[in-house]
């Protein structure tokens, strides 16, 4: 990152240089964005929020916990996918982050936290993500199944599966056969997926259990109409460090002298949002149509929003 914007007339120009030297890089990848406040963990990452402070241990009992007390916030899911995006919404961890496809939407939320104030003692960030057309999904997809079934297993399954997705990923045409055969973990994924789908044909590509996609979620939630949002939904290629000492026999592979990020979404560059220049760079959004109330189409944001004016809209 070796940019610090100002205004948004810096920002739209770094977007547009970024855009082009991706075309010409990758030529097939589309653009998406991401704004975050305030740095990451670690700095300047994309961390979903269940991989953080320990959560990742306790996925599927998050899962089940929501689904059991608020059942009635559930009631029109009708998949795994839908029942993440519920929990998404409503700022329960899960392994996907939000993306937009609209880099001013990308720069408010850069700018302000999750309750719309300006966080003026921290820089903020805008990440210009790439994605080849092979890793950009419909919700409903089977890949997106497969992910998205993945919480309702234990951290010690979700690992078998990941090992065994490793060992197999350079073996050949044999590896889809070996991945799906004799192993009780891989069976409980299609089990899982089966309940969503009885007509899932029981054969995962184990490549796909570890590879991170973007998928547009069914736009019946009017924030993700405002927002031009989208997901990307994490794989277990991100459960720890590639060079796994319990994995000697794929240590030296080619896995790892491919680049495999080249063929997934991927973090083209950030851009800093200096503070001090936040405040202003809020104020010109506003005067382009973003702000609080047209991205968060609810009453209690209006509500935020009149409180943060003093009344004036």
């Amino acid at each position: 990152m070796d940019v610090s914007i100002h205004s948004i007339e810096e920002y739209l120009s770094k977007i547009i240089t970024t855009q082009k030297e991706n075309q010409e890089k990758y030529h097939q990848k589309q653009i998406f964005f991401r704004g975050q406040s305030q740095v990451g963990e670690p700095e300047w990452s994309i961390t979903p929020s269940v991989f953080r402070s320990g959560r990742k241990q306790q996925e599927n009992r998050i899962y089940s916990f929501a689904m059991t007390e608020c059942p009635q916030d559930f009631a029109n899911c009708n998949n795994h996918c839908e029942i993440l995006s519920t929990m998404q919404h409503y700022g329960i961890p899960t392994r996907m982050v939000d993306v937009t496809q609209n880099a001013l939407v990308a720069l408010y939320f850069a700018v302000v936290n999750n309750k719309g104030a300006v966080l003026e003692d921290e820089d903020g960030v805008v990440f210009i993500i790439g994605a080849p057309e092979t890793h950009i999904k419909e919700y409903d997809s089977d890949t997106i199944s497969i992910l998205a079934s993945l919480p309702r297993l234990t951290q010690d399954e979700q690992q078998r599966i990941r090992h065994k997705a490793l060992r197999l990923m350079y073996d050949g045409e044999t590896k889809i056969k070996k991945f799906n055969s004799d192993s009780d973990d891989v069976r409980r994924l299609h089990h899982e997926i089966k309940k969503e789908k009885p007509q899932f044909e029981p054969v995962i590509n184990p490549n796909d259990v570890l590879d991170d996609f973007i998928f547009t979620p069914q736009k019946t939630n009017p924030r993700i109409i405002r927002q031009q949002g989208a997901f990307i939904i994490f794989g277990l290629g991100h459960e720890g460090n590639y060079l796994d000492e319990s994995l000697p026999e794929i240590k030296n592979s080619r896995y790892y002298s491919t680049s495999f990020w080249e063929h997934t979404p991927v973090i083209l560059d950030k851009v800093r949002i200096d503070k001090k220049h936040k405040r202003m760079i809020l104020e010109e959004l506003r005067v382009c149509g973003i702000t609080q109330v047209s991205l968060f189409p609810e009453l209690y944001k209006l509500g935020e929003y009149i409180d943060m004016y003093n009344g004036f809209l």
